[in-house]
């Protein structure tokens, strides 16, 4: 199969400018925390708050420069970029956990998830935070130029 990205970009919908990716990824991170929060000090008593974030960023990933198709359609640079978004977002939210667990195990003063609502609203952080750091990298790797492309050229 060959890559033709008229016949990609039919079967995706416009994508964001880089920054604006980049900005509604941070935004969306933070609110992630806020929700991160809030479970923790008890305000809620569901993870709905995180798991609507999360669902946001599955959202925005349409809109995104990760959004590429199927590999045997991408080019290599666009499978290079692509990979090498998925590997940052895969690294950069363990490498923070692991931290947090090695300071965790030094102290007790960290927080640490005790009930099912804490669970579930960091098990959606963590997803949240993976598939955001994974869009901020992909939109980082991306010519400012190519929101503004089109099927012609």
């Amino acid at each position: 199969m060959t890559y033709e990205s008229r016949k990609i970009r039919r079967k995706q919908l416009p994508m964001l400018a880089p920054t604006t990716q980049i900005a509604l990824a941070v935004l969306l991170l933070s609110l992630s925390s806020i929700a991160l929060y809030a479970a923790v000090a008890g305000w809620v008593d569901r993870a709905i708050f995180s798991s609507t974030i999360t669902l946001l960023t599955v959202a925005l990933t349409a809109r995104s420069a990760l959004r590429s198709g199927y590999d045997s359609e991408l080019d290599e640079h666009d499978r290079q970029m692509r990979y090498y978004a998925i590997a940052t977002g895969g690294v950069v939210p363990v490498v923070a956990l692991a931290a947090y667990t090695v300071g965790l195990s030094a102290t007790d003063a960290l927080w640490r998830p005790v009930s099912q609502v804490e669970w579930g609203a960091f098990g959606m952080f963590m997803l949240g935070a993976t598939i955001q750091c994974a869009i901020i990298a992909a939109a980082r790797k991306t010519p400012a130029y190519a929101a503004d492309l089109d099927e012609n050229d």
